[in-house]
């Protein structure tokens, strides 16, 4: 997965599970736990949120900035 904001990226990697419902409407959340909820996006994350730069989590912050998020999946 990538974050893009701007002129940063981030990027990141997690798996799937046969266990994921994905049917939240509104929130996507990528774990580093194997937990799995209807907001479980992927499992087994490479990285926390709080490893995300605080480069990126301060232009998000702005309601006007816009953000890419690309999902690549791996057979």
């Amino acid at each position: 997965m990538e974050i893009r904001v701007n002129d940063k990226s981030f990027c990141l990697d997690g798996i799937g599970s046969p266990c994921l419902s994905l049917l939240d409407e509104h929130d996507i959340v990528v774990r580093k736990t194997n937990f799995v909820c209807p907001r479980t996006l992927a499992v087994n994350s490479s990285y926390a949120s709080s490893d995300i730069p605080r480069s990126i989590i301060d232009m998000l912050h702005d309601p006007d900035t816009k953000a890419f998020f690309r999902i690549m999946v791996e057979l």
